[in-house]
């Protein structure tokens, strides 16, 4: 991996750890434990239309600069990832 890969992977988990030591690791623990499995329904329920819209970019690309259906599924998922948590999508009409 690069530098700037690890740099990253290490700044998300210290601003993870750093937001559940300010929320209190017993009240996240028990948010958690709440949801149950219930977490792993959501997850399977987005799961699936994010994997056809991979297939789909995957046809779109260029046999010869088409990524691995492993990575265009992790894009995918940290693309809907990221327009879920921020607000970068929105778009106010008048």
């Amino acid at each position: 991996m690069k530098t700037s890969t690890y740099f990253l992977l290490f700044t998300g988990l210290g601003l993870f750890t750093i937001l559940v030591g300010y929320h209190g690791v017993t009240d996240v623990a028990a948010a958690l434990a709440v949801a149950g499995w219930g977490l792993i329904w959501v997850f399977l329920f987005r799961l699936i239309p994010i994997g056809f819209n991979t297939v789909a970019w995957q046809i779109l690309l260029d046999e010869g600069e088409r990524p691995s259906f492993k990575t265009m599924l992790w894009a995918r998922w940290s693309g809907e990832s990221v327009k879920g948590l921020l607000p970068v999508a929105l778009r106010r009409f008048p």
